[in-house]
């Protein structure tokens, strides 16, 4: 039995009984800084489980304190304070990115900050003393909200945005305006650099639709995935993307893009287009410089004040770690962790134009120096094709429960416009 806030119930895990009766999530997973003059530790927390926070009887709020920013006091462990960043979420946005601990000029003069290009497609800064919001802009393009409150510092809902009524378009999808990747601040140029993804998606509410799903009940599909033929075995006739998207001005084919935003104002300075969606990290560094990796297993360096591409240096291995830099001996290294995965690894295979789809993909460290000549390549990559799969003898009952449980268990990392959205249920 599972006590909620709700009520009491008796949950069978092996069915969709109460599957999403019971609330969940806001997990601490990555987000997390330290003011040792504050004694403060900050946190970031995830979005809550079910997506869809008034099904079963549940009556929707705020979810307080998921998708969150947290200042902890260390000597206690009590809560200073927190910002909740998306109240009542239902699109997957977690808090949980890199904060940063910074001194902006406000007001005319240094003022200490906590910083978070949040999942929803707003850079924030706080204060770090008091979590009084001191700036809140969209670094990429939004429209699940209608802004932010300049008196409350609360989103304000677009009704549009609301796929309880039926498939949305919004912007930022699932993945977010900036994922796990870290962003860098430079106090030198006093931009932050960040790794930010123009990526919507149509979300649809799959709730009670014959679909298991664990404890998930939303289906977000990247547009140039959106398959409404596909989709209509699974939750009924869907419109085209022309209609979802006709007064959207979001992207229709997600992309990757690094760009340098000054923090107070908001303003964009520069920006350069990604290899892909899904790619590093950042550093900055005081002689002026931003290095970033990509999908394609290159290490890119840009001009820190203006964005100039000053090298691409080809290291053979995708990169979704940031960078770092070290001196031994009154010489400068450059390390970066390299190997290509994640969401992008697991949900589709890898596209042609990555480093994983055509060199072996181990992990490895890769250590740079100037001088230091080219960086060895692991092994070349051949793939097979397909095999045919051999005559199933499987019955028709045997599928169908096997679909089930992909549902459950799988679908909700593989159905990006793959797997079940393509071959439809009972062909699993």
């Amino acid at each position: 039995k599972q006590k909620t806030a709700y009520e009491i119930k008796e949950c069978d895990w092996s069915s969709d009984v109460c599957s999403s009766d019971l609330g969940g999530g806001g997990n601490v997973w990555d987000g997390i800084a330290y003011d040792a003059a504050l004694g403060l530790v900050y946190v970031g927390t995830a979005n809550g489980a079910p997506y869809n926070i008034k099904a079963d009887g549940r009556t929707g709020g705020d979810d307080l304190y998921a998708a969150s920013i947290l200042a902890i006091r260390v000597k206690d462990g009590s809560l200073a304070w927190h910002y909740q960043t998306t109240p009542g979420d239902v699109w997957d946005y977690d808090s949980t990115q890199k904060l940063v601990l910074a001194d902006l000029p406000i007001d005319g003069k240094p003022h200490p900050v906590v910083m978070q290009a949040s999942k929803n497609g707003f850079l924030y800064a706080l204060d770090r003393a008091t979590g009084a919001v001191l700036a809140a802009h969209n670094y990429v393009y939004v429209d699940w909200t209608l802004g932010i409150d300049p008196a409350t510092h609360r989103p304000r809902p677009n009704p549009a945005a609301d796929y309880s009524k039926g498939a949305r378009f919004v912007a930022p999808g699932m993945a977010g305006g900036h994922n796990w990747q870290p962003m860098s601040y430079s106090p030198t140029t006093g931009l932050v650099y960040i790794p930010a993804l123009e990526a919507p998606m149509v979300f649809i509410d799959s709730h009670r639709k014959g679909l298991l799903e664990g404890a998930f009940d939303v289906f977000g599909i990247f547009p140039e995935d959106y398959n409404p033929a596909a989709l209509a075995a699974l939750v009924g006739p869907q419109p085209s993307l022309d209609t979802l998207a006709r007064d959207s001005k979001a992207v229709r084919k997600s992309i990757g893009v690094l760009r340098a935003v000054e923090p107070v104002s908001g303003r964009i300075v520069w920006e350069a287009p990604n290899a892909s969606s899904w790619d590093g990290g950042v550093m900055s560094t005081d002689g002026n410089l931003v290095l970033q990796g990509d999908a394609t297993g290159h290490l890119n360096v840009y001009s820190a004040d203006k964005g100039t591409k000053l090298a691409s240096i080809d290291l053979g291995t995708g990169i979704l770690a940031a960078p770092m830099t070290y001196e031994v001996h009154g010489e400068q290294y450059i390390a970066v962790q390299a190997g290509y995965g994640g969401a992008s690894g697991i949900a589709q295979p890898y596209p042609d134009y990555t480093a994983a789809r055509h060199y072996d993909n181990e992990g490895r460290v890769i250590v740079l120096r100037l001088g230091g000549g080219a960086v060895p390549k692991t092994a070349a990559v051949e793939i097979p094709p397909m095999p045919e799969p051999p005559p199933s003898s499987a019955d028709a009952k045997t599928i169908a429960h096997g679909g089930d449980l992909y549902l459950k268990y799988c679908a909700r990392c593989h159905t990006m416009g793959y797997g079940m959205l393509q071959i439809g249920r009972a062909h699993v």
